[in-house]
């Protein structure tokens, strides 16, 4: 009787495993399927804002360079008042007319981009300046001179046009996180433990070279539409000190993106807490640029903080180590180049655990120190199994 329990338990015991499996997929699946969908709804609004807040003004500024001046009469001048839910706001409205050869035209245009927002006093002094049967001059289109412009140069209000490069930001961000959501788990498929070798391999620097290229890129457009505007000087200081720090990031992941890079074995495949462990490294490139590596093992937990601050949730994984060992420290060119040591995984620690609640991570990390350069830092990680239990 006693044996028959022991033995349905211990039948069980893989159903659990993967049912609690099931439940992790489920969760991440759970987890991706919202960040996605919603990072891309973030992503679509910031690239139909684009088009109008920041594509369109910026190229009709551009064109209306070479459009002709013309005298104008200001007909009526007033400030208009908006009311919405979010307050009221307030914009100039100049209208004027003018002539074009024997053709009277009118127009109410003063920028390419709205100028509606709070602050009544500033549209005041706006008008101020435009009363009722003023002559002054316009910018009218000579392909079209029914189109026409007060201030054809870029304003402030071109600022405007970051808040769709926001929300795109915001929404690749999100999805990218999505994405990075399974990735960043370890599943304990039987793969790694059918293998007598196992090849360890990290992730590719590419993805972050490339995205922060891409961010330092859009930023510095940015920056440039806020220099051509007349904005206020403390808005290109600000955003041009942030872009230098975005692209100065952006050339160090690139940079990165040539150092030598380890690859390594592991024997056996199976490991478990107490295991003899034969490792191998060759590194590939100019292993020479490396004045000093270091090896390290290194045990991770895995969990995923959420914090409320209003109405506004956020969730971060956060990964806490429990464990590490330098498994090996040298200057020496032929032990940086390639080595082959034995190490014994701790028995006193967990197994790897699958998912970014609650999991647990098992890693080997390369940190080579390249001389004014950005140095290798290479994280492979690799499965321990839990303990078989003798029935």
């Amino acid at each position: 009787m006693i044996f028959s329990t022991f033995g349905l338990l211990f039948a069980g015991l893989p159903w659990i495993r993967i049912r609690n499996r099931r439940k992790t997929e489920k969760q991440e699946k759970s987890t991706k399927s919202f960040f996605i969908p919603f990072g891309s709804v973030f992503a679509a609004v910031g690239l139909l804002m684009i088009k109008p807040l920041l594509a369109d003004p910026l190229l009709k500024t551009q064109d209306a360079k070479t459009w002709n001046e013309v005298p104008a009469t200001v007909v009526s001048s007033k400030v208009k008042s908006h009311d919405s839910d979010d307050g009221t706001t307030y914009s100039p409205y100049i209208a004027y007319r003018y002539n074009i050869g024997s053709t009277e035209y009118f127009g109410d245009r003063y920028t390419f981009i709205g100028e509606s927002s709070s602050g009544y006093e500033s549209k005041a002094e706006i008008i101020r300046r435009y009363p009722k049967n003023r002559k002054f001059t316009i910018y009218v289109n000579p392909e079209n001179p029914a189109e026409s412009v007060i201030h054809r140069n870029a304003s402030g209000s071109l600022l405007l046009g970051l808040i769709p490069l926001i929300f795109c930001t915001i929404g690749f961000a999100i999805i990218i996180a999505g994405f990075r959501t399974k990735s960043a788990s370890t599943p304990l498929n039987p793969e790694q433990a059918g293998k007598r070798i196992v090849t360890l391999k990290g992730k590719s620097p590419a993805a972050k070279a490339f995205g922060l290229t891409l961010f330092a890129g859009i930023w510095g457009g940015v920056v440039f539409l806020i220099l051509k505007s007349d904005a206020p000087i403390l808005f290109p200081i600000i955003f041009g000190l942030f872009g230098i720090a975005i692209a100065a990031g952006a050339i160090y992941a690139v940079l990165a993106l040539f150092n030598p890079r380890p690859s390594a074995e592991i024997t056996p495949g199976q490991i478990h807490p107490g295991t003899h462990v034969a490792l191998r490294w060759r590194i590939n490139g100019r292993a020479e640029r490396i004045d000093e590596l270091t090896v390290s093992l290194k045990c991770l937990k895995l969990t995923v903080e959420t914090r409320r601050s209003g109405g506004k949730t956020t969730t971060t994984l956060v990964k806490t180590p429990i464990h590490e060992t330098e498994l090996m420290r040298s200057s020496e060119q032929h032990n940086i180049a390639q080595q082959a040591i034995r190490f014994t995984l701790p028995a006193d620690q967990p197994a790897s655990r699958p998912g970014n609640h609650d999991g647990i991570q098992w890693q080997l990390v390369f940190h080579g120190s390249i001389p004014q350069w950005p140095d290798l830092k290479e994280e492979l990680p690799f499965l321990v199994y839990p303990q078989e239990t003798n029935g």
